[in-house]
């Protein structure tokens, strides 16, 4: 429970959750921006780039399973996907996460909860309708408002070493030194 609450302030048990019934969106997609988002091609791209056995989210749904199963899924999933949307309403299953806390490498005490970082295990069909919107945001609306240079978070080739450089001497050096530990070895600073 002391990770739980050291990494996520504020946090609501399973059973809290399910209690608090505000699950719809305040936004609502129009129904041919919908058509336009969800196809099945881009269903079939959205889950084809999944890595396949990636650890799933509570629904124990692998994306190696709907790769390959996914020419009996495009029809189901086009309707579930657009109604999603739709109606501004997202699967519970879906909203659920299961966290694994991950030891940081080189700390001295494994015993202090700052020593470990959550990582949040969720549905691959929410990801896949992630990769939908996001694909339209990226080729429609923000082409012509584009994302600020110093965005970092959710930017392919962007880590957090990259918007290092402005924080020296702001006191803020040390929280982007830890912070910087997360990158993997594949992409170091």
């Amino acid at each position: 429970m002391h990770l739980l609450e050291t990494h996520f302030p504020g946090c609501k048990l399973m059973e809290e959750a399910h209690r608090d019934s505000s699950t719809r969106w305040s936004f609502k997609f129009h129904r041919q921006e919908v058509d336009d988002i969800v196809t099945e091609d881009r269903i079939q791209w959205a889950i084809s780039i999944l890595a396949p056995y990636k650890s799933p989210g509570q629904d124990g749904i692998y994306p190696v399973l709907l790769q390959k199963g996914l020419q009996s899924l495009l029809y189901p999933l086009c309707k579930i996907y657009r109604a999603s949307m739709s109606l501004g309403y997202i699967p519970k299953i879906w909203r659920a996460a299961r966290v694994a806390f991950l030891p940081i490498p080189g700390k001295d005490d494994y015993t202090n909860a700052k020593a470990y970082r959550p990582i949040c295990l969720t549905s691959f069909l929410l990801k896949g309708l992630e990769k939908l919107v996001d694909r339209y945001l990226r080729d429609g609306p923000l082409l012509g408002l584009p994302i600020h240079p110093r965005q970092h978070a959710f930017q392919a080739g962007k880590f957090c070493c990259g918007s290092c450089g402005g924080l020296q001497g702001t006191g803020n050096l040390d929280y982007c030194a830890v912070a910087t530990q997360c990158v993997s070895k594949r992409n170091p600073c």
